[in-house]
């Protein structure tokens, strides 16, 4: 966990949780590790995929972003700083970003059958990793169904700070 500390000005167009600290403000920054198939993170890697779309996202401020590769990959391939996102009802966020969605609309309109609200991850730029990470050596590693913070102090997370 990093705190990082802006100027009173900045804090009021900051999206994420806050402290008031005298005339700063400290905000807790955490990486996080999402779960992507294959076939997506293989579109992210050409660039024909720059938005990740999530039913929900971390309510903590996060930096960067590590991605696992699910089934049959079952490893964590790569990262990218979170430069933002777009909200809206899913028909919203689909007309923002269908140009690089890397998803058809049928497989978009699918997984947000029944959902009011939609996230896209906004992806500038992979970083693929040149050995991929087996998280699976790690104690206790379970797959996130849709995000995990990262915990500062793991034996994973010093290897993945090793590859940025």
């Amino acid at each position: 966990m990093k705190n990082l500390y802006y100027d009173a000005y900045f804090w009021r167009h900051f999206a994420g949780d806050f402290i008031v600290i005298g005339e700063c403000l400290s905000v807790v920054v955490m990486d996080a590790l999402i779960s992507i198939h294959p076939k997506y993170v293989e579109r992210i890697v050409s660039g024909e995929k720059k938005y990740e779309f999530r039913k929900k996202i971390p309510c903590q401020s996060v930096e960067r972003i590590f991605v696992y590769s699910t089934n049959p990959q079952k490893k964590i391939v790569g990262w990218f700083f979170l430069s933002g996102y777009i909200q809206g009802k899913p028909s919203d966020v689909w007309a923002q970003s269908k140009a690089y969605a890397g998803v058809t609309e049928v497989e978009y309109q699918n997984y947000f059958m029944n959902y009011n609200w939609a996230y896209a991850i906004m992806i500038e730029q992979f970083h693929v990793f040149k050995d991929y990470v087996d998280p699976w050596i790690y104690g206790g590693f379970f797959p996130p169904q849709s995000f995990l913070y990262i915990e500062e102090k793991g034996s994973l997370y010093e290897q993945l700070c090793c590859l940025v």
